[in-house]
């Protein structure tokens, strides 16, 4: 069983008004328990509309959503979803509003009704996971450490409350090199070491190339492709709409491939791509004996 199942999802805002929009139109897509999906798509194209429809905080004018197979249409499923379905909202670390990092972590943790001997268990075992020392960080202010840091306490704190499904909108986004690496060790770390299922909505193509499984490509509130990382960025409509934003070394593949014609553009990881440019120059060495 899919653990999000959508039918024919459609949300429309400000129904039966002027000002009604159509944010998704008709979407229809699973995902299996332990994927990766990658979300792309211009602003505007439903991407944020989308993710708020994973733990019920809209629900569909039309059509369907299925979380863990049941309707997220009924209110009293719809209530507890936020206990198995986390997300990291776009620049987390400006919602903070606790006094220390471990009351920050530990909010959550009340929520659910965690026993007292458990919640700093579970804070030091989310600090861990996103690469921090518990003892040197839990009595300092949220607000007073580095935006990094902070977003690392943001995604602690959704950690430690063991989601079965990790939405992480624009994770990376603002982020110095260093705090981005830093975001992507993290979820390596969460893919490796768990289940998860992990949803991801990013403009960085290169991130959704190196981490997901899956990508879906919105637009104008519709899904236009769904499917394995490599398929999707192979077809032309979306390298049509996101070729300037594919990382340089495919870029080169590409314009390779029309020059030579021997060449497989179709490579999107490192190691095929070396391959390829291996066998390229080889051809030349060969040509020239």
């Amino acid at each position: 069983m899919p653990i999000i199942e959508a039918k024919n999802l459609t949300y429309k805002y400000c129904t039966g008004t002027t000002y009604e929009r159509k944010a998704l139109d008709n979407i229809t897509f699973k995902v299996e328990t332990g994927d990766v999906i990658g979300i792309i798509g211009e602003n505007g194209s439903g991407k944020s509309t989308l993710i708020k429809h994973l733990n019920g905080i809209l629900q569909p004018t039309d059509g369907s959503i299925k979380i863990f197979g049941k309707d997220i249409c009924d209110k009293r499923y719809r209530n507890e979803l936020w206990e198995k379905v986390g997300i990291v909202f776009q620049f987390p670390e400006q919602q903070t509003f606790e006094d220390t990092v471990f009351n920050e972590i530990a909010y959550g943790l009340k929520n659910l009704q965690v026993s007292k001997e458990e919640i700093p268990v579970r804070v030091k075992s989310s600090l861990e996971k996103v690469g921090l020392e518990y003892e040197s960080i839990i009595s300092i202010s949220p607000l007073s450490l580095s935006g990094g840091i902070r977003r690392r306490v943001a995604v602690a704190s959704i950690l430690a409350m063991e989601p079965e499904i990790l939405i992480l909108d624009e994770c990376t986004a603002g982020l110095d090199l260093l705090g981005r690496e830093k975001i992507i060790d993290i979820i390596k770390k969460i893919k490796k070491e768990s289940k998860t299922t992990i949803i991801m909505v990013s403009h960085n193509i290169s991130e959704l190339i190196e981490l997901c499984s899956h990508i879906a490509v919105l637009k104008d509130g519709k899904l236009i492709s769904f499917g394995k990382t490599h398929q999707v960025l192979s077809e032309k409509n979306v390298q049509k709409m996101y070729f300037n934003m594919f990382p340089d070394y495919i870029q080169l593949m590409h314009k390779l491939s029309e020059t030579f014609g021997n060449i497989n553009a179709k490579s999107m990881y490192i190691e095929e791509i070396e391959m390829e440019l291996h066998n390229l120059l080889k051809g030349f060495k060969d040509e020239r004996n």
